[in-house]
């Protein structure tokens, strides 16, 4: 694997860890197999901040405003327009540490196209997932407690999301195998029996039901 990137995502509003610095920033640690297929850098722009008062931008840019990109300006490895999810809008489970679909929008249009598959082995709240759906990528998963409050997600914010299988996973996933079945400790948090490590349903192409994996109480 090759690093290519250290991306710091500011992240205020945690808590202070005993004596240590005020922790006010996520890491994203970016490996490529080689060299990227995709890197959609000049794709993927920020908006020239401007005052919220007089609605001027905040810097003159050494006079150079007028040479600056019409779409933005440059994507850099410090992103400071991040925040902790709190409000209901990008939260599925509270209690839980979940980013806002910003983060995982950035990187997925960052790093593939339209059409291709994005996969999140550790599921969490499902905001990886939303933001594929958005941006019209296929998406496949895991997560090892039910995904009931994922699926809600996705009632509540993509209501217009509809089932699909995509063909060539499709012919991959088409039976389970045993040998994959594992077994977990029930989650506190799930009233299931089993615990789950299904892929989604296919909200605009995932993994097909058939690839889920149950695993009994120990």
């Amino acid at each position: 694997m090759t690093f290519r990137h250290w991306i710091a995502v500011s992240m205020k509003g945690t808590f202070p860890r005993g004596r240590k610095l005020y922790p006010a920033h996520y890491a994203l640690l970016y490996f490529t197999k080689g060299n990227p297929k995709t890197f959609n850098r000049d794709q993927v722009r920020l908006p020239v901040p401007i005052c919220r008062h007089c609605k001027k931008d905040i810097k003159d840019y050494g006079g150079h405003r007028k040479y600056l990109n019409p779409l933005g300006l440059n994507l850099t490895d410090f992103w400071d327009d991040t925040a902790p999810a709190r409000h209901s809008k990008f939260k599925a489970r509270w209690g839980i540490n979940e980013l806002k679909p910003l983060i995982p929008s950035r990187c997925i249009e960052l790093t593939t196209n339209e059409g291709e598959v994005v996969l999140d082995p550790f599921a969490g709240g499902g905001s990886t997932f939303e933001s594929a759906e958005r941006l019209k990528r296929l998406w496949i998963g895991s997560e090892i407690v039910d995904c009931t409050l994922i699926r809600e997600r996705f009632r509540r914010n993509l209501p217009e999301a509809s089932e699909a299988v995509p063909q060539l996973l499709s012919m991959v996933l088409k039976e389970p195998n045993l040998e994959l079945q594992i077994a977990a400790t029930s989650c506190r948090k799930s009233s299931k029996k089993y615990t789950t490590t299904e892929p989604k349903n296919g909200l605009n192409g995932s993994a097909s039901e058939h690839s889920s994996l149950k695993s009994n109480r120990l």
